[in-house]
This record gives C-alpha cells, structure tokens and sequence, in this order.
C-alpha cells in the first residue's frame, strides 16, 4: 500500500483529464486498504500463523490485487502528464 501521489495539478489536467478520476481512485484504494487491514488485521501479515478465514482471505486478496492498480495508475499518470495532448491554447 503506497500513500496516494498529489493531486494532479491544472497543467497535468490540461494534458490529461482523466487523471482527475484517477487520483480519486488512488486515494480510495489507499483508504479502502486501510479500512480492511483494521478489520482484518491477519492479512497484513505475509506469512499467516494460522489458516485465514474466507473473510481474512478475500481481503489479502484485495490489498493485493489493490498494490497491483495503484502501481498501473502512477506508470499511467507520469506516461500521461508527460504526453503533450489536447493541448493547444493552455494559459500553462
């Protein structure tokens, strides 16, 4: 789990709008992150002592797949802001 990046700033938005939503995503998969490791705690824990319930289980799984998206949005979010689109008459 990665503390979210800044907000996109107008320049960036100007090049890539969608990363508006984007940003509302990462900060969501961060606090959704928290809010299932402090319901169940076992799962922040690589190596489990015991066998997880179905609950614990499928919340590893999330914070998982979770690391995975947030890692795909900020490789998205520095190719996008880098690319010089949909910019014509920006006051940036």
């Amino acid at each position: 789990m990665i503390r979210p990046e800044h907000a996109p700033t107008p320049p960036e938005l100007v090049r890539a709008p969608e990363c508006a939503a984007l940003s509302i995503l990462d900060h969501a998969l961060y606090a959704a992150s928290f809010a299932l490791l402090a319901v169940n705690p076992a799962a922040a824990d690589g190596e489990f002592d015991r066998q997880l319930d179905r609950r614990e289980l499928l919340a590893d799984i999330i914070l998982q797949q979770a690391d995975v998206l947030q890692g795909a949005l900020r490789r998205y979010r520095d190719i996008a802001v880098g690319t010089e689109r949909y910019v014509r008459d920006s006051p940036f």
